[in-house]
């Protein structure tokens, strides 16, 4: 993914995490701490996404993106349609 982000000067990523059941904690401080920054470093800009259908993929989630790096706006919404309106919107 950040080799797309790079190599055609992508800005936004749009994904569906319905079926994301959980992410695990190691897996959620390496996103924190790894793979955003590298993001941010490769012209990340946004995210928007499908929330997860579960409990605990939505807490999961949420989790990442409370404490994920300033710089990149994020934002979970109930239905893929409501992700990318929003997508659309920020400037970058």
């Amino acid at each position: 993914a950040l080799d797309l982000l790079r190599r055609n000067a992508l800005h936004k990523i749009l994904g569906d995490d319905s079926a994301l059941a959980v992410i695990p904690a190691d897996d959620q401080t390496w996103l924190r701490e790894d793979w955003f920054p590298r993001a941010l470093n490769g012209g990340l800009k946004a995210t928007a996404s499908k929330c997860p259908n579960g409990f605990f993929g939505k807490q999961s989630v949420a989790n990442v993106m409370s404490r994920a790096p300033r710089g990149i706006a994020m934002r979970s919404f109930e239905n893929l349609d409501e992700a990318r309106a929003w997508l659309q919107t920020v400037q970058i």
